[in-house]
C-alpha cells in the first residue's frame, strides 16, 4: 500500500444509506437536480434514461453525457416536474 494514502480511508467520512431512506418513485425522463456537480462545465441537472439497478440510474447530463448516478447523488425538488 502506498504509505501517503495509509490511513486517507479513514479519514473520509462515509454515509450510510439504507434502501428504505432514499426516494424510488423516480420515472424515466425525469430531470432531477444533482447533489454535487459532476464538473465545472457541465449542468447541475440531469434527465433519468433507465433503472440501472434498484439503487441506480443512468442518466444524461447537458454538456457531459451518460453517467451512472446513485440515489444519493440525486434528487428531485418540489417546483420541477
Amino acid at each position: 500500500m502506498n504509505p501517503n494514502l495509509e490511513g486517507a480511508i479513514d479519514a473520509v467520512p462515509l454515509t450510510l444509506y439504507h434502501q428504505t431512506d432514499l426516494p424510488t418513485d423516480f420515472a424515466p425522463s425525469t430531470w432531477v437536480r444533482l447533489a454535487t456537480s459532476l464538473s465545472p462545465f457541465s449542468h447541475e441537472e440531469a434527465m433519468l434514461l433507465c433503472q440501472a439497478s434498484s439503487e441506480e440510474w443512468i442518466a444524461w447530463v447537458p454538456d457531459y453525457g451518460e453517467v451512472v448516478l446513485h440515489l444519493s447523488e440525486f434528487y428531485l425538488p418540489t417546483e420541477w416536474n
